[in-house]
């Protein structure tokens, strides 16, 4: 559905393009007596841009990927595929293949996260903290432990669950690597350990009750003090998981652990090499994660066209393109906050390779 999906936004299994050309070609040479072989078809630049101007319209708003216009693109392209003679090649005989797609996450007010009997010290949903994509619903009040970076990396010798027991408890950890050494450089070590589906499995597999996410010093300069709003993907996870701000942690976790993040992220790489460290904390912690995910599916289109005699080959040719795009941008828009809510027309992404698809089709 999307450009980085598995599956291909629409199939069309196409030998017409290598197979029919030489055939052409070695008849003509062959025989010079009979009639001329009709000319192949041509691709039609008006044919392509009428394509292009509905696909990137205002009407389609976008073609979000499981939103209504998206499946007013997906009729619209079955419809030009029978109207060319094409196969069916979907599911039951048709030409739509069903294609499951992350949850609909729907973040509502009355979240929470702040220390349990501490009216001084207030978060704002929002502002300080923000729930992930990927986080469960619910209403958590437990101790607390700080992890860390909740990195397990054996391959690194490092882990910051070893001799911290977490299970039951709203664990905190740091956002991104340790950095300042060579083992932790690279895109090894970032891809492995650094994505926020990551440190929400290792800390859901050791039974925490919810996770909380806090942006560190080390990277501040780079990134901002931002708040991850948009989708990190990973699915569903099975506890609260929220990502929180280092302003406020300056605020918390004097009162929480007992030090400022930055100290206690010293304390972690001022060792060589760095040696993980966990802190208890000194009250209860209370989470809430009001979020609601609505499953959702987009759908494939797909034709096939035979070329040759019947059974006479065994090779295909798959072309394929995808037909969705950002929609209003709440997701995936180059154009940040600002962006968002606007129609995202995506003409060259990928409307124009539809358009060219369609006309490679006839």
């Amino acid at each position: 559905m999307s450009s980085t999906s598995p599956h291909f936004a629409q199939k069309l299994l196409l030998a017409l393009a290598t197979l029919l050309a030489p055939a052409w070609a070695e008849d003509a040479a062959k025989e010079p007596n009979k009639p001329e072989t009709p000319a192949p078809p041509t691709i039609s630049a008006e044919r392509m841009y009428a394509h292009l101007r509905f696909l990137a319209s205002d009407e389609l708003a976008g073609r979000a990927s499981g939103s209504p216009e998206e499946k007013k693109v997906t009729e619209y392209l079955a419809a030009q595929f029978k109207e060319m003679g094409l196969a069916s090649a979907g599911e039951n005989g048709g030409f739509f293949q069903a294609v499951p797609l992350p949850a609909d996450v729907s973040v509502k007010d009355g979240g929470v996260l702040g220390i349990v009997d501490d009216a001084e010290l207030t978060l704002a949903q929002g502002t300080d903290f923000y729930p992930l994509s990927m986080s469960a619903a619910g209403d958590v009040t437990a101790d607390a432990v700080l992890a860390g970076y909740g990195i397990s990396a054996p391959d690194l010798g490092y882990d910051d669950y070893a001799g911290v027991d977490v299970k039951g408890k709203v664990v905190f950890v740091f956002r991104y690597l340790p950095s300042g050494t060579p083992a932790w450089s690279g895109p090894g070590p970032r891809r492995r350990y650094a994505p926020f589906t990551v440190k929400v499995k290792q800390a859901a597999d050791r039974g925490a009750a919810a996770l909380v996410v806090v942006n560190n010093s080390n990277h501040i300069p780079q990134h901002k003090d931002r708040l991850m709003r948009g989708n990190v993907g990973g699915g569903g996870a099975t506890i609260p998981c929220l990502h929180m701000t280092l302003a406020m942690a300056r605020k918390l976790f004097p009162k929480l652990f007992g030090a400022t993040p930055e100290d206690l992220e010293l304390d972690i790489l001022s060792e060589r090499p760095i040696a993980p460290r966990h802190k208890v904390g000194t009250a209860k912690v209370r989470v809430i994660a009001n979020v609601t995910r609505t499953p959702r599916s987009g759908i494939n289109v797909c034709a096939w066209l035979e070329a040759g005699q019947a059974k006479s080959h065994e090779d295909f040719l798959v072309v394929g393109a995808h037909h969705d795009h950002v929609g209003l941008g709440k997701f995936g828009s180059l154009g940040g906050q600002k962006a968002r809510g606007q129609v995202h027309n995506g003409a060259d992404d990928n409307a124009s390779g539809t358009s060219a698809l369609l006309e490679i089709a006839r």
